[in-house]
Formats: structure tokens, C-alpha cells, sequence
């Protein structure tokens, strides 16, 4: 699957853009590609930028094309910051790459004849359930 984002510079004489305070959220599975698009740019110099948390940015090297195309290995927040001659830095709206959590029960294990609790790690926004992969006569009284 190919995930395009298309941001939209509005670059005439005063550089100017409106300040979005929310991230567009791009949810990707681990196989996709990310395709991130400055469009309309016309001036300056373009910079494609990363963060975890909003506040610190980090450019990406050798991303300063108006087209970044990367595969994502963690969650992060992608912007383009323009710059151009004697004018302040101005940035493109920005987007959450996002992907999917990975469940962890932990080891397999083996449990004959008996009762056991079972415990896995907790990721926000999503939810698992239980599942016997092997034997007969297994049941969960919580599957959640």
C-alpha cells in the first residue's frame, strides 16, 4: 500500500501559511510506504523534518526535495520547513505517521490440565483478544 500526503505552501511574496495546531493522522501497516509532497511550493529552500513529540524537530537527511519518500519505522510526526533568503522559516501543516502496535503475550507456553492467568502489554487505542492456536478444550472467561 502507497500512502501519499500532499502539503500545500501558499509561497508568494510574504511566505505566508496558517498555523494548524493538529496533526493529520496517517495510520500504516509495516509494509507501507510513505510518499510526503510539497505542493504548490514555489520559492526557498525545502527541509522535511521529524519529531516524537511536537517540540523537538530533527531534519532528515537528504530530504530536501519537494517529494520524501520513506518507509516508517516508528511513529513520528513529519513536517517540511521552507526557508528562503532574509524571511523567517515557515513549515507545512503536519502529519502523524502512525503504526499499528504489536502485541506481546510473551513465551508460548504449555498448560495442561490447569487454569492459568494470562497478561500482555497494554497499547493505547487498541484492543486484543485471546486466541487458543493449538489443542482442544481451552476457554477464556475473558477474552479482553
Amino acid at each position: 500500500m502507497k500512502t501519499i500526503l500532499n502539503f500545500f505552501f501558499a509561497l508568494i511574496a510574504t511566505l505566508s501559511m496558517p498555523h494548524i495546531s493538529q496533526a493529520n493522522i496517517v495510520n500504516v501497516c509495516g509494509t507501507d510506504t510513505i510518499t510526503l509532497q510539497a505542493g504548490n511550493y514555489q520559492y526557498g529552500t525545502i527541509q522535511w523534518q521529524e519529531s516524537y513529540d511536537l517540540n523537538t524537530w530533527t531534519n532528515i537527511p537528504n530530504a530536501q526535495e519537494t517529494t520524501f519518500k520513506f518507509f516508517p519505522s516508528d511513529t513520528k510526526y513529519y513536517r517540511a520547513k521552507v526557508t528562503y533568503s532574509g524571511c523567517s522559516p515557515e513549515y507545512s501543516d503536519t502529519s502523524l505517521v502512525q503504526l499499528l502496535p504489536v502485541a506481546d503475550a510473551g513465551a508460548d507456553m504449555t498448560v495442561p490440565g490447569s487454569t492459568m492467568s494470562l497478561t500482555a502489554n497494554t497499547v493505547n487505542g487498541a484492543v486484543g483478544t485471546w486466541s487458543i492456536l493449538s489443542g482442544s478444550n481451552g476457554s477464556f472467561s475473558d477474552i479482553n
